[in-house]
């Protein structure tokens, strides 16, 4: 038996943009994480082109329903693989949640993936702020049913947690969108046409 078959996995990236999010490739269509607790909450306001302060542009398109495509251009001009998402409300503070669930190796189940951050736009300016590592491994600690990891490998500030159930999964959330210290620094993007 795969004991990560009902798993879902939220990454906490500090570096403080998407594209260091994209570690594999995403699905071809984003799954609903399947938590219950949430709403998914439609933002037009993020449809567009967005410049980050390293001079990566972020496009956000429309894909199917209340998904978005996130198309990343680097600041050296390579392109990232497209990244699936959507906007969630956790106790009205809204998150993006990105789907890295990848496709399922031939005879298996893809293991739920998400990364999470606080996203807010206002005029031309989009504040992106990752889940906090430091906050996650600190208010995950103790508990048997989540596991942190750190990913220190890929970046020093970087790490996850493995939880049994969605139920769990959105607890987290739900703590930390009460908790300022629960999200990094915002980083500015700005929008360009």
């Amino acid at each position: 038996m795969n004991p990560f078959k009902s798993t879902t996995i939220a990454l906490a990236v500090c570096s403080s943009a998407l594209a260091v999010l994209c570690l594999s490739g995403c699905s071809s269509s984003p799954r609903s994480s399947s938590m219950a607790e949430y709403s998914i909450q439609p933002k037009d306001s993020l449809i567009g082109n967005w410049k980050s302060t390293r001079g990566d542009i972020y496009t956000f398109s429309r894909a199917t329903g209340h998904d978005l495509r996130i198309d990343v251009l680097r600041g050296d001009n390579l392109p990232a693989s497209p990244l699936k998402a959507r906007v969630i409300s956790i106790d009205n503070v809204s998150m993006l949640e990105v789907d890295f669930s990848g496709a399922p190796s031939q005879g298996s189940k893809p293991i739920p993936v998400y990364a999470y951050a606080r996203v807010e736009s206002k005029d031309n300016i989009l504040s992106y702020s990752p889940l906090n590592t430091q906050w996650l491994k600190n208010t995950v600690s103790g508990n048997p049913d989540i596991t942190f990891s750190s990913a220190a490998t890929v970046d020093p500030k970087a790490g996850g947690v493995v939880v049994r159930s969605p139920k769990a999964m959105a607890e987290i959330l739900s703590r930390a969108s009460k908790e300022p210290a629960a999200f990094t620094t915002p980083e500015l993007m700005t929008r360009i046409n």
